[in-house]
């Protein structure tokens, strides 16, 4: 529900509340996104609910082991798919779509917007900066976030914000950003009071060999062939044979495994469907995600207070 969820309602916030200014828009939806997002790839890797492929070229600057790419993935796609959806509005409402054509127009719209939109993004930061003159994956992805962020303040959330209205009131007036209120308040409890040291996860995942030698060989293409990349997890053991793995920047290593539960070559089902165990959390991690949490809930009650303060203002002129 959270896939479905979170991407709504990072578009659906700025069209409630009805910024004049398209790009305005699309910079607000992008920054809900990429902290709706952001929380729960912090949470969810830390908590074991899914994990990257840990030698991916385009994944190697991370963030408290979340791809950087990753994350401007989602801010680049969530503005492409606001910034479409207000263009595609101005010439053909919504509303005045037949029905039985709304879910193939709205299809297509959502494959525009992420599969061809947002690669401009990409091609003008992204890719120039980190993959073509290798700087730091943060360069690109904070740049991005600067001008979306400049471009809130000097809105009308900015603007409405100076003004005062004594007949509005403060509150959740949207069940959608009541919705998000509820989702940050539930990753924060998870990331507060959940010790990451007592999750094992067995399931399918990158292949893992127990074999130094092949571990560090064994390479296999990605992205259609762009990029090289390590094809094995690599198990490492203690020298009294009790220990665990390399936990790279992947949250899990194989510490908490007696001896024979570990993956061996004589059970090569054990090498696709094995079990890794969470580890400790790293100094800052907890205050990196509550810090997103605040500035999330600040987007979302400053959006909430335009909108009350333009409900104030529509029902003085009636």
């Amino acid at each position: 529900r959270c896939y479905a969820f979170l991407p709504y309602a990072a578009v659906a916030i700025p069209r409630r509340v009805g910024l004049k200014n398209i790009w305005a828009e699309t910079a607000l939806a992008g920054l809900l996104g990429t902290f709706l997002w952001g929380l729960l790839d912090q949470v969810g890797l830390k908590q074991l609910w899914w994990t990257w492929h840990n030698d991916e070229p385009l994944y190697a600057d991370r963030n408290f082991g979340v791809p950087i790419a990753s994350s401007f993935w989602i801010l680049s796609s969530v503005a492409s798919l606001s910034f479409l959806m207000r263009v595609v509005e101005n010439f053909t409402p919504f509303e005045k779509v037949p029905s039985i054509l709304l879910v193939p127009y709205s299809v297509l719209i959502g494959l525009s917007a992420n599969l061809l939109l947002m690669h401009i993004p990409f091609n003008l930061l992204y890719h120039p900066m980190a993959t073509m003159l290798g700087l730091p994956a943060r360069y690109p992805f904070d740049l991005l976030r600067v001008i979306c962020l400049l471009r809130v303040v000097f809105s009308e959330i900015f603007l409405y914000g100076r003004k005062r209205a004594t007949d509005s009131s403060f509150g959740f007036s949207s069940s959608i950003s009541l919705g998000v209120f509820v989702y940050v308040l539930s990753i924060l409890s998870i990331a507060l009071f959940f010790d990451p040291t007592l999750v094992r996860r067995a399931s399918f995942g990158q292949p893992l060999s127990v074999d130094p030698a092949e571990c560090v060989s064994s390479t296999e293409a990605s992205f259609w062939g762009a990029f090289q990349r390590r094809r094995f997890v690599c198990r490492v053991t203690d020298e009294d044979g009790t220990g665990g793995a390399e936990a790279l920047r992947d949250n899990y290593d194989f510490s908490c495994l007696a001896y024979k539960a570990l993956p061996s070559s004589e059970d090569p089902a054990s090498l696709s469907f094995y079990e890794v165990c969470g580890t400790p959390t790293p100094p800052g991690w907890t205050l990196y995600v509550c810090g997103m949490a605040v500035f999330l809930l600040s987007l979302v009650v400053a959006a909430e207070r335009v909108q009350g303060i333009k409900g104030a203002a529509e029902k003085k002129t009636l």
